[in-house]
């Protein structure tokens, strides 16, 4: 069955049948109308067409995130066909973002290809600390992440603040370097955060993402939105905090901090066997994946 649902003022409207508000009565589609809605979801994507287009109860219900931030870009990614099979090339390194929450660590892993910003893996995980994820990227032989050749770590720029619980007060950048976490940068801060999300947009038009290793994180970027002020039905200048947040500030990482140039992007053979790999296959590795 398929339900109809229009919008206004960023409201869902619901018929009213004998005083009662339901969700809608359901329709009959004709063959042209049915495909329309085929083509419409293949252009927008789930995501989006449940949020633009909802065509049930529950869709209708799930789908109310308007202020979705990156709304636009991520549509345009997924029309363009951004989001697909993305190999990671052995030769170039790749490089993490991070963002580090109480609740949260999220971390994007990306390749600089040509004019291409590639994200290869994502990666998020509640209640964990520094030496977990530093094992879990750099020692757990059974995990994926354990196979990249890394580059440069980027964190928050909190991470330059001193860690007062430890003995030695070294910086929390301090003690990721110590776990090997290197070479690793502090993204610089950005007072007023719109200009961070701005610079996020603008990112999103050179990036790429792998469907499946990436599909949490996509999610992330999707749902990220401004908070919703209920008394006066108007949407407030700072996105939500929920579970969308922490990959799309990850990202925002990105956006703030990488500079193509800027750092030497190689571990050093001390850091990770990988980096070992004969460099001469850049071109032929990167001749084996087009867009």
């Amino acid at each position: 069955s398929f339900f109809f649902f229009s919008s206004r003022r960023r409201h869902t409207r619901y018929i009213s049948v004998t005083g009662v508000q339901t969700c809608a009565l359901p329709i009959s589609l004709t063959g042209p109308q049915k495909n329309w809605y085929v083509k419409k979801k293949a252009e927008q994507g789930d995501v989006m067409m449940t949020q633009e287009y909802p065509s049930t109860s529950e869709e209708a219900f799930r789908g109310i995130v308007d202020g979705a931030i990156f709304a636009k870009q991520m549509r345009a990614i997924r029309k363009q066909g951004r989001i697909r099979e993305i190999p990671v090339l052995e030769s170039t390194p790749v490089n993490t973002f991070w963002d580090i929450g109480r609740d949260m660590t999220s971390i994007w892993f990306h390749q600089r290809v040509g004019e291409q910003n590639r994200f290869v893996d994502f990666h998020q995980e509640p209640n964990q600390n520094l030496p977990y994820f530093a094992k879990l990227l750099l020692q757990d032989q059974n995990e994926r992440f354990y196979r990249y050749n890394y580059g440069v770590h980027y964190f928050p720029h909190d991470m330059g603040e001193t860690d007062f619980s430890v003995s030695e007060n070294k910086t929390r950048l301090e003690i990721a370097q110590q776990l090997r976490l290197k070479p690793a940068r502090c993204v610089p801060r950005i007072l007023n955060i719109n200009d961070g999300i701005e610079m996020a947009r603008q990112a999103l038009a050179s990036s790429y993402f792998d469907k499946e290793r990436c599909d949490e994180g996509i999610k992330c970027l999707e749902r990220y939105r401004y908070e919703y002020d209920e008394k006066h039905e108007i949407y407030k200048p700072k996105p939500l905090h929920n579970w969308a947040s922490h990959g799309a500030d990850a990202y925002r990482g990105f956006a703030q901090g990488y500079k193509v140039g800027r750092y030497s992007q190689r571990s050093s053979e001390d850091d990770n066997p990988l980096s070992r790999v004969n460099r001469s296959r850049t071109r032929k590795d990167q001749a084996e994946w087009r867009v």
